[in-house]
């Protein structure tokens, strides 16, 4: 993942050089920094000589605390992300797959909101993203639609694909969506779509309850 912000050249190794770590610049300060350009000036403006200089420090301090601009689009993607105003107590209250579909939808809306206040920001995650990290994520954190999923009755990985494949759906659209000029027809087309992709999505998830159901009773007799 991401290197240690306080990795780089020993100090005794380069005796002759000024510290490279200044004082008050953190993560949260060149986060901060990249997100503001992105809403400004687009994904396309953002460039590391630019960051730096909108941060006031030079070049090489700025790559000293991010190796690289694949590595600043991970820091604003994930930070972009955590802002999103999610409820995961709202997973905790659903009884039903239908009750999950709502909330997912609620979500998918939210997030789609973020993504069009940071003009390109999304093209830039699906370009830059591993695959295997696309809907992904640490695999000992049960995010709270994969537990609400659970609790309802759907096989833990099933269940995780399922929502796998809607995120991948979800970024593909959040990225393409600029290629449609006519506001009209754009938000036509990502209601119809989500409509579509949370339709499939429910009758996957009852039919993987239902085997699973199925299959306790037939171990129980």
């Amino acid at each position: 993942m991401h290197e240690s912000l306080h990795d780089g050249i020993s100090p005794a190794a380069t005796p002759h050089r000024p510290s490279r770590r200044p004082v008050g610049i953190t993560q949260g300060a060149i986060v901060d920094a990249a997100l503001q350009i992105v809403r400004t000036d687009g994904v396309a403006k953002l460039s590391m000589r630019g960051l730096a200089r909108a941060l006031d420090i030079q070049a090489p301090t700025l790559y000293h605390h991010v190796r690289d601009k694949a590595a600043l689009l991970d820091l604003i993607s994930a930070a972009a992300f955590r802002s999103l105003d999610r409820s995961p107590g709202a997973y905790e209250r659903v009884s039903t797959l239908a009750e999950w579909t709502v909330v997912v939808r609620d979500d998918i809306i939210r997030l789609r909101a973020l993504y069009r206040s940071h003009p390109g920001l999304a093209r830039a995650v699906v370009d830059h993203a591993r695959m295997e990290d696309v809907g992904g994520g640490d695999e000992t954190l049960e995010p709270p639609e994969l537990a609400a999923l659970i609790r309802l009755g759907v096989p833990r990985e099933p269940a995780r694909r399922t929502i796998e494949a809607g995120a991948r759906w979800t970024m593909a659209t959040f990225a393409s969506e600029d290629s449609v000029t006519d506001p009209a027809v754009r938000e036509r087309l990502f209601h119809d779509g989500l409509g579509l992709l949370l339709l499939g999505m429910e009758h996957e998830l009852e039919g993987l309850s239902r085997d699973s159901h199925a299959g306790d009773g037939s171990r129980r007799a």
